[in-house]
């Protein structure tokens, strides 16, 4: 436990890593009028990889905590609830042509993960997990250091596992957005391992979170 501990700490160092520089600008539409309306976000860490010749992996984070301001010396502040990290994987099966017809886009060449993680109650994470597939374009062939840009289209996803107390927010949803992606394979693999221990942890019965570095 003490390692798996110890990983989850570095998690906010990885982002930072990372770097700012790269974003993705999201639009999600849910399907069903019982959610939420349409809405747009903004992931402030995307980074890229490749695990083998012609296929991507792409990482993006948006984790509130690292975002906050500083607590201000001598003013009280109010008591809130854990803040809500997000992130989302994107395995690029193959990379489209530029001379791609545009009836090509009802294909998928791409799988999707959009994962929701939050505290409950100090010793256990909250997870909504959506999976799907889309459609993805890249404007190139990134080599190490280099930034791609990248565009989603038809992200079909639905929920696909709930742990905790964390309502369904999106339902049946679509994606799209443009990303824009620095590959960066070592801190790519870092920050996989990380979510990947980190989404381990959602499940009842765990350990309490660390005090300090609550999203790390």
């Amino acid at each position: 436990m003490a390692g798996r501990l110890q990983k989850l700490s570095c998690w906010v160092g990885l982002v930072l890593l990372a770097g700012c520089s790269s974003a993705g600008q999201l639009t999600v539409t849910p399907s069903s009028s019982s959610h939420a309306s349409r809405l747009k976000m903004d992931f402030p860490t995307a980074v890229i990889t490749s695990p083998q010749a012609g296929e991507y992996d792409v990482i993006l984070i948006n984790d509130p905590a690292d975002q906050s301001p500083p607590p201000v010396k001598g003013v009280l502040q109010p008591i809130h609830a854990d803040p809500v990290m997000q992130a989302i994987t994107l395995h690029i099966h193959w990379k489209p042509t530029s001379s791609s017809l545009f009836h090509e886009a009802v294909i998928a060449n791409a799988t999707l993960d959009w994962y929701f993680l939050g505290g409950r109650d100090g010793r256990h994470y909250d997870l909504l997990q959506y999976h799907g597939a889309a459609y993805v374009m890249l404007d190139s062939t990134p080599s190490p250091g280099e930034t791609v840009e990248l565009s989603i289209k038809d992200g079909q996803m639905t929920l696909e596992r709930r742990e905790g107390d964390m309502r369904d927010v999106l339902g049946p949803s679509v994606l799209s957005g443009s990303v824009s992606a620095i590959r960066n394979d070592r801190k790519a693999a870092e920050l996989q391992a990380a979510l990947r221990d980190r989404v381990a942890g959602a499940r009842p019965g765990d350990a309490p979170m660390p005090a300090e570095g609550r999203l790390p």
